[in-house]
């Protein structure tokens, strides 16, 4: 029997040995084949007298066949069956495989109660939890001299752009006496988030920085001022 298919699963690995284990249909079964010792001889005397397992996924590597925490564990989980080995294992003096299973099983008990009790109390604290939250919207610009808030009703038809902000339009062959504040400002967010230029990429080269792929003009901006103002405090 060839074992391809590996396994993290004790009992599954068994289970597939178990398969190439069974004796031929009839072998052990009718009269005089009551004893241990009888159904041996009837399978050592059958068509089939035993069974090369070769094992290609290294299952046998992880597991065992069995062991005394297998056959006296009974129905327990592989998960008590674990635990009670690492306990077995950890003891300085001999261990009752019974009383580690029972150990295990306990200690895993415990484990499962507070992480229940843990996961309930997450969930009455949450719920006594009210959030709230408050929103509003704000215009930023790079080019502007300070933040301005333009929610309030104060701004209207008062807004003006700043020297920077009308220099930079123009430079960019935009009149923007031909439009409206609101239309200028879109347009300059528009510029910022365009293709850093050529010109801009070179000083940044030029004083150390990296030009990485998709730098916008507002990025290479904020580069460029923050490589000019280390060069300005290196030289200080």
């Amino acid at each position: 029997m060839v074992m391809a298919r590996p396994t993290m699963s004790a009992s599954l690995c068994e289970q597939m040995i178990g398969r190439g284990d069974r004796p031929l249909p009839g072998v052990v079964d009718g009269p005089g084949k009551e004893t241990v010792e009888q159904r041996r001889e009837a399978i050592a005397a059958s068509a089939k007298p035993d069974c090369l397992v070769v094992d290609v996924s290294g299952n046998l590597g992880k597991h065992k066949l069995a062991t005394a925490v297998d056959v006296l564990g009974g129905e327990v989980s592989d998960e008590i069956r674990v635990r009670a080995v690492k306990i077995a294992k950890a003891s300085a003096v001999p261990v009752s495989v019974t009383e580690a299973l029972e150990q295990a099983n306990e200690e895993l008990c415990r484990e499962k109660e507070k992480a229940e009790f843990r996961r309930k109390l997450d969930a009455e604290r949450r719920s006594r939890i009210k959030p709230t939250a408050t929103y509003g919207y704000q215009w930023v610009s790079v080019f502007a001299e300070e933040y301005r808030n333009y929610s309030g009703a104060q701004h209207a038809g008062k807004a003006r752009l700043t020297e920077r902000q009308y220099a930079y339009l123009k430079r960019s062959g935009i009149d923007p006496s031909q439009m409206t504040y609101w239309r200028a400002v879109k347009e300059i967010e528009r510029l910022s988030n365009a293709p850093a230029t050529d010109k801009q990429k070179w000083v940044i080269a030029k004083h150390g920085g990296t030009v990485s792929a998709g730098l916008t003009k507002r990025d290479a901006s904020k580069m460029i001022d923050q490589l000019m103002n280390k060069k300005q405090k290196g030289q200080q």
